[in-house]
């Protein structure tokens, strides 16, 4: 997969460090933190007004798609989940596409057994313990507020579903809303309505909102509203 940037590249760039404003505007965000370099993402076509960039390793598409007036996205048959991971993969479960391809989401719940976030050793005077590393701080505030969110509801609304399972795939991925257009164009759908709801209710552990829907008596948990 490679990214034709329809800007100069001293606009998105300092050096070999993208401008994060300018990258957020045209809806590359997701991608960052990346250095532009040969090792990692080259910059392997490069003209006054565009350039042309992506993980190494890639060869350059022959079917380029147009996301907007800014950015085209070059995709080459179905990617598989490898070809959007991060450098560093927080652990989790697998989660299956309606392709057969399998994500790593984390179970990310400070409530459940099953989290899988890590955990570092730290001393007290009684000895040693365990506790979440610091820097999982955000990806557990997300966990704790999609839970609350889908225990406040009998009906998860789609649309809520889709972008909240996106969040959560970016975790792991650099994938986003341009990647998902450009893929739609191409004729594949990852992020569906089963692929969502599969991806929020692992992320917060749906054997704990079962428990929630239980105690409080209320009507099972419907994975999407009608329509």
């Amino acid at each position: 997969m490679k990214y034709r940037i329809n800007r100069s590249y001293m606009k998105m760039a300092d050096g070999p460090f993208p401008k994060e404003a300018a990258w957020r505007e045209i809806g590359l965000g997701h991608l960052l933190p990346l250095k532009l370099t040969g090792m990692e993402w080259p910059v392997t076509q490069s003209l006054e007004s565009s350039f042309v960039t992506g993980p190494a390793g890639h060869f350059m598409p022959s079917n380029w798609y147009r996301v907007s007036e800014d950015l085209e996205i070059g995709i080459d048959g179905t990617p598989p989940p490898e070809m959007f991971a991060r450098s560093e993969i927080v652990p989790g479960g697998s989660v299956t596409d309606s392709r057969g391809y399998k994500w790593i989401i984390p179970a990310a719940n400070p409530q459940s057994p099953a989290c899988s976030i890590p955990h570092e050793i730290t001393w007290t005077l009684d000895g040693a313990t365990t506790r979440m590393s610091p820097k999982y701080g955000p990806i557990v505030d997300l966990c704790t507020e999609t839970f609350e969110h889908v225990i406040a509801t009998e009906t998860l609304d789609y649309l809520w579903a889709a972008e909240r399972a996106l969040q959560i795939l970016q975790i792991n991925y650099r994938i986003g809303r341009p990647e998902l257009i450009a893929l739609e164009q191409a004729g594949t759908v990852i992020v569906d309505r089963e692929f969502a709801a599969a991806i929020v209710l692992w992320f917060i552990d749906f054997r704990l909102v079962e428990d929630v829907v239980k105690k409080k008596g209320l009507a099972a948990l419907t994975c999407f509203e009608a329509g």
